[in-house]
């Protein structure tokens, strides 16, 4: 029986929650923020499956997307 979706994303979380958190923390040096940018990650991965689209490298798809959440978190802290 395969899994569903929704047990496959919390296994996701489960297994890289505390790297992206590490991640952004590393680069914004703001715990809060940094975790509210690593739920916001996990967040739109979720909408991303659920639009149906498939995560080919689900790791590298959420660094890609923390990455991003960091550049603009800059970009709004600079205005």
């Amino acid at each position: 029986m395969p899994s569903s979706p929704s047990r496959e994303f919390a296994r996701l979380y489960k297994k890289h929650q505390n790297e992206i958190f590490r991640f952004c923390f590393l680069r914004i040096s703001d715990r809060e923020e940094a975790k509210d940018l690593s739920q916001q990650v996990f967040l739109k991965t979720w909408k991303y499956v659920e639009e149906g689209q498939e995560l080919h490298n689900p790791k590298a798809f959420l660094y890609e997307v923390a990455r991003h959440l960091v550049i603009d978190w800059y970009r709004k802290k600079k205005e």
